[in-house]
């Protein structure tokens, strides 16, 4: 109830209904990273009373849950934000979802120009360069290392 039914209501509304009785929701959940992520919400969720199945999709950033009428999709719901995870049903208008991908991308492009650029550098140096320009190309390609690994490496830190 409280703040839930809104949510809830909309749960009903979106869900798949299963040959057992039972209904089926899929929500996208931003913020899940890791194994880790995936074994606490699947384990403290597969406990709740009222829910049948949980199968959190790390990949696709998405949850799948299997629920009774008696309470199983609110309760996970509570438990979700409990966690700290945030929850958005499929269908709905999830911004975070992009910005996420976004900044994904940008991480991924830093790493590639810092590669690809430490790449022509030893080039250069394995191909002959006098003692001054190996310094200076060793010394460009160590912070090029360390802006890849501070700024695309803080996904993974994180």
């Amino acid at each position: 109830p409280g703040a839930y039914s809104e949510t809830l209501e909309e749960a009903l509304l979106l869900s798949e209904s299963l040959p057992s009785g039972y209904k089926r929701n899929r929500l996208s959940v931003p913020n899940m990273r890791c194994g880790s992520c995936v074994a606490k919400i699947e384990k403290t969720l597969g406990n709740l009373e009222g829910v049948i199945a949980v199968r959190a999709n790390l990949s696709r950033k998405q949850l799948s849950i299997d629920w009774s009428a008696q309470c199983g999709m609110q309760s996970a719901l509570q438990a979700l934000q409990e966690l700290g995870f945030t929850a958005v049903l499929v269908g709905e208008l999830d911004t975070t979802t992009d910005n996420e991908s976004k900044r994904y991308l940008r991480a991924t492009a830093v790493a590639g120009f810092a590669a690809g650029n430490i790449m022509m550098l030893s080039v250069a140096v394995w191909a002959g360069a006098d003692q001054a320009t190996q310094t200076l190309f060793h010394s460009l390609s160590a912070i090029l290392a360390v802006i890849a690994i501070a700024y695309s490496g803080s996904i993974f830190f994180q």
